[in-house]
């Protein structure tokens, strides 16, 4: 075991040249996005335009006759009287020979709502009683499950020498990888699925996929020979790309799924928001007396925590001798969150 820094470093203070550099400035390498199999169709996937709403009908007939299109599907079971929770959820999907005949196709596709109440801002659902989302209670804010008491903060505050109170906030922040999430799907003659997947996670949409299609994890492969980017929201195939493998089997031919950049925004995951008041007492020797928060955030419409407050231990260890923290997820009527550099830290 080296015990100090050698008098010739090999690496450490040199200049290396990116093994992957030449091949990405120059273009030479190929994205999931830059995959084109013979006979490849062109999928798109149809979308709820509305915040909240049920659907009081649906009509694919017209879309399935249009010019080009091989195979159409209905996701998750799309039928009247299904409740849509976000402006952007995933509706049917189709594949055609040409993009235009994609989109042209779309357009053809019947839709019915009826529109309910929505929030779109964590300070609103967070004074209403009103529920406008799924999942548990009866309104959209739900605990975070981080309700945590330690010593005494009240006590703490009048015997310290100083009390700072400060009210802060981030924002929810997309992604926006420059390299849309999605993937191309091809069948093979042996009931095997191969994807070419913008993915984090080779190994994770395989099992994934596999599971989805009920055959054997040995049957799917995934190439990711490079990505454009993910930072922790390209972990499974997501309903894009269970869409596409849908569609590549029933129009029996390859086909592209790759999200457009509005739905890169809407549909794609977000980073979490955090909005609250910290206070902190201390004294002049420089030892925090006491730590107390109160804060809340949107992980989308479907819950769960937005922050971690595993960071306070790491950061101060266990010298705060007073604590108080409690957190509350409100859920809103937007896209579902997904990981981004370490979840819940940044915003904590």
């Amino acid at each position: 075991m080296a015990t100090k820094w050698p008098k010739k470093r090999r690496l450490i203070g040199t200049r290396i040249t990116r093994i992957d550099g030449p091949a990405k400035s120059t273009g030479l390498a190929k994205y999931s996005f830059d995959v084109n199999r013979p006979g490849m169709l062109h999928g798109m996937i149809f979308r709820c335009p509305l915040a909240h709403a049920k659907i009081k009908s649906i009509d694919i007939s017209a879309a399935e006759k249009m010019p080009g299109v091989k195979a159409v599907v209905l996701i998750n079971n799309a039928a009247a009287g299904k409740e849509l929770f976000f402006a952007g959820q995933e509706i049917a999907a189709l594949a055609a020979d040409t993009e235009e005949h994609a989109a042209d196709a779309l357009r053809a596709i019947k839709v019915e709502y009826d529109p309910l109440d929505f929030f779109v801002r964590e300070e609103d659902a967070l004074k209403s009683t009103k529920k406008t989302v799924s999942g548990p209670g009866n309104s959209n804010a739900v605990s975070g499950g981080n309700l945590y008491t330690k010593g005494d903060v009240e006590k703490a505050y009048r015997n310290s020498d100083a009390v700072v109170e400060g009210t802060y906030g981030a924002a929810v922040i997309c992604h926006h990888c420059l390299e849309p999430h999605g993937l191309v799907a091809e069948w093979g003659a042996d009931g095997g699925l191969t994807v070419w997947a913008s993915t984090q996670a080779t190994t994770g949409v395989a099992g994934a996929l596999a599971q989805r299609f009920a055959i054997p994890p040995t049957k799917v492969k995934c190439i990711t020979p490079y990505m454009g980017g993910g930072y922790g929201s390209k972990f499974g195939p997501e309903v894009e790309g269970f869409t596409a493998a849908e569609l590549a089997k029933k129009a029996n031919a390859p086909v592209k799924l790759m999200l457009e950049r509005a739905d890169e925004i809407t549909t794609a995951g977000n980073r979490p928001s955090v909005y609250g008041t910290v206070k902190i007492a201390g004294n002049r020797d420089g030892k925090i007396t006491a730590f107390e928060v109160d804060c809340y955030g949107t992980s989308g419409y479907i819950g769960g925590a937005t922050v971690n407050f595993g960071l306070l231990p790491y950061i101060y260890g266990d010298t705060i001798p007073n604590i108080k923290r409690k957190h509350t997820v409100v859920r809103i009527n937007a896209g579902a969150a997904r990981a981004m550099r370490a979840p819940g830290h940044p915003q904590s």
